[in-house]
Order: structure tokens, then sequence, then C-alpha cells
């Protein structure tokens, strides 16, 4: 009976243990798992970190072979490139390796790929125009370039009030040449004063306009 007794306890103690071994790999696969899913969740919302290159990279790596599709200038300090999906006649390793993370911009195409600082934009517009001119590349097919700037608060901003009877005004007819532009842009003052005419005819509404110019052309002016 006795040695009975000690083979039962024996056993007994066998099976508490691998009872606990058990339980505590649960309970690691049960932390794995959760870390896992939360990682999943963080790249899926916050996406991957864009790439910071330089000047240079941007024109030798995406702007010479043709896979900018367009730039977003963000607080006049930082040019954000969007690439091409499908560039062509390019080796994969010769272009820029950097995140995608699929995001679009109204009106353009392409996917945010990286970004450089700019110093200022009248600096970063005439390197960019020297460097597509020695390129070769046609004016018409200039990358077009926008500019975001964040809402500052209400309290800093600089407000100024305009007046009809004020003096000093500027009209279209003080802006020399720039004939087309300013014909395209009295197509939107027309629309909106006559918008039920356009209306009626099912026409799409004009979403804005891209002034694309060299420094001091007129695009403020116009604007």
């Amino acid at each position: 009976m006795g040695s009975d007794t000690c083979f039962y306890e024996l056993c007994q103690g066998t099976n508490d243990e691998d009872s606990s071994k058990d339980d505590r790999v649960n309970s690691w696969e049960t932390v794995i798992k959760e870390i896992l899913l939360i990682g999943i969740a963080l790249a899926l919302f916050l996406g991957p970190p864009s790439l910071d290159i330089s000047f240079q990279e941007f024109k030798n790596k995406l702007l010479e072979p043709g896979l900018v599709d367009h730039i977003v200038v963000s607080d006049r300090s930082i040019a954000k490139v969007y690439v091409r999906s499908s560039p062509q006649n390019q080796k994969t390793e010769d272009i820029v390796q950097g995140p995608i993370n699929g995001s679009h911009t109204r009106g353009h195409g392409g996917q945010y790929k990286c970004y450089f600082n700019i110093g200022s934009v009248e600096s970063f517009e005439e390197r960019l125009l020297e460097a597509q001119e020695a390129l070769g590349i046609d004016p018409h097919d200039n990358v077009p370039v926008t500019y975001n700037s964040k809402m500052v608060r209400i309290g800093n901003a600089h407000v100024i009030k305009v007046d009809k009877n004020a003096k000093n005004m500027v009209y279209f007819k003080d802006v020399a040449c720039c004939d087309e532009a300013k014909q395209e842009i009295m197509e939107f003052v027309h629309f909106l004063k006559n918008t039920k005419k356009y209306e009626d005819l099912e026409a799409k509404v004009p979403k804005g306009a891209l002034l694309v110019g060299l420094p001091g052309t007129g695009k403020t002016l116009l604007a």
C-alpha cells in the first residue's frame, strides 16, 4: 500500500507540472498573438514612414527616368513626391527604394513615395525648372507642382480687409499678358455668376485651377 501511494503521488505531481507548463505555453501564445494584432493595427492605421531624400537623388533617380507624377509642397518647406504607379524602362534596383503608402491626392495620379527639403519656394522652383531644362523635358510636360499650407490661428493671422472702394486695387487688366490664363479664370467667374445656367446643362462643377509658371509671371496676381 505504501509503495502504491508513493507512485500515485509521483504521477499526480507529474501531471500537475505538465498542466502548469501547458498553461504557461498557452499564456505566451496569447501574448504573442496580441502583440502581432497590435503591430498589424499600427501598420494599417499609421502606415510606413516616407523616405527623406536629397534633391540630387530626386533628380537622378526619379525625375530623369520620368517617374515623377506630381509634387506637393507643404508649408513652403517640404516637397512631397508622388510617383507613377507603373514606371516604364526603369530597372527596379535603380529606383529610390522607399515605402509607398498608396495615398492619393485629389485630381492627381501617382503614389506618395518620398520627400525632400526645398529651402525656399523660389529656390525650389528655379532648381526644378533648371533640372527639367537640362534633361530636355518639354515645358508642356513639366512636373505639376501644388502648394499646401496649414491653417494658422486667427489670433496670429494677418487679416486684410478688402474694400471695393479702396485705392491700389489690382484687376485682371493690370496683369500683363497671361491672356489665356485670364480667360480661363474668367470662365470660373462666369460659372459662379450663372450657376443655374450650367446646372440646367448638367455641366460638371469646376473644382479649381492649377496655375503653373516661372516666378514673377503673375500667378499670385491672378489668384
